[in-house]
C-alpha cells in the first residue's frame, strides 16, 4: 500500500476518471467529486482487484446533529459534539462510505496493513476496515519489525503486537525506540538504581545475554593544585605576590 496525495480540484478530477477506467465502470468514483468534502489523498491498494481496498483521506465540515457518535468504549465516547471542521480528516472505502469519521488531525501509512491516526499529537493504530486498534494516546509508534510494534509513552519504550495487545509495558530507556528485532532479539536500554544499563530482550521481555552498564563516566576534574602546575599561563612569580626578589628561586 502506498499513499498518494491530490492537490487541487484538476488533480481529484483526473484521479476519479482513471479510478472509473481501472474499475472499468463498474464502480463509480463520481463521490471524489463531492462540493462539500475535500480529497486530501488516498492509501492505493494494489493487493485487490481493480484497487478494492483503495482508501480515501476526506475532510468535511459537519454539523452536530450530523456526527456519528463514537463507540461505548471509545475515549471520546463522552465528549461534547461540537460538530467538525474539514481540516480534520476521515476515511472513505472505495464506494465513499465512511469507514472512519473525520476526527483526526492525521492518517498516515504504518506497517502490517495498519494506519497510524495522529490526535492532538499522539498517535494510535487502525486497520484498513477503519477498526480503531488503539485510541491515540502515543507520543510515538514505531515498526520495530518482526511483527512487533514499538511504542514510546511518557517517555518509555514498550512493545506490543501487531493486534495493539501491549506485550511488554513501556519502562525502556527512549533511546531503545531507535533499535528493531533481528532473529528474536532487540537491544534496549533501563534505568536501574540510577545508572543506566543495556541488554537484549526477546518477545516477551525475557532478558538474554549479558546486561552491560553504560552509563557515562563523569569527566576526571584536575585537583586546584594540578591546574594551577600545569597551566602554562601561570605565572611563578604569582606564588610570591610578585616580589621579584625572589626571582632566583623560581625554574
Amino acid at each position: 500500500m502506498e499513499y498518494i496525495e491530490i492537490n487541487g480540484a484538476i488533480n481529484l478530477a483526473a484521479v476519479s476518471s482513471q479510478l472509473n477506467a481501472l474499475s472499468f465502470y463498474t464502480d463509480s468514483y463520481e463521490f471524489l467529486l463531492t462540493k462539500d468534502m475535500v480529497i486530501y489523498g488516498y492509501f492505493k491498494d494494489s493487493s485487490t482487484e481493480y484497487g478494492l481496498g483503495n482508501l480515501f483521506v476526506f475532510g468535511k465540515t459537519i454539523k452536530p446533529n450530523e456526527i456519528v457518535s463514537s463507540p461505548s468504549n471509545s475515549i471520546f465516547a463522552k465528549l461534547k459534539q461540537y460538530g467538525s471542521s474539514g481540516k480534520y480528516k476521515g476515511l472513505l472505502n472505495y464506494k465513499g462510505e465512511i469507514i472512519l469519521p473525520n476526527i483526526y488531525d492525521g492518517i498516515h501509512l504504518f506497517a502490517y496493513n495498519r494506519l497510524l491516526i495522529e490526535k492532538n499529537g499522539k498517535f494510535g493504530v487502525i486497520d484498513t476496515d477503519g477498526k480503531v486498534l488503539v485510541e491515540p494516546k502515543y507520543d510515538q509508534i514505531v515498526d520495530a519489525w518482526e511483527y512487533t510494534i514499538g511504542v514510546v509513552l511518557n517517555g518509555t519504550v514498550g512493545f506490543m503486537d501487531i493486534n495493539c495487545n501491549i506485550v511488554i509495558e513501556p519502562k525502556y530507556c527512549l533511546d531503545s525506540i531507535d533499535n528493531n528485532f533481528h532473529d528474536g532479539l532487540i537491544v534496549v536500554s533501563e534505568i536501574i538504581d540510577e545508572f543506566k544499563y543495556q541488554y537484549c530482550i526477546d518477545h516477551y521481555g525475557l532478558i538474554h545475554g549479558n546486561i552491560e552498564n553504560i552509563t557515562p563516566e563523569m569527566d576526571y576534574e584536575p585537583p586546584y593544585e594540578d591546574y594551577i602546575n600545569n597551566n602554562e599561563y601561570s605565572d611563578p612569580l604569582d606564588a610570591y605576590d610578585g616580589d621579584s626578589d625572589a626571582r632566583w628561586n623560581t625554574d
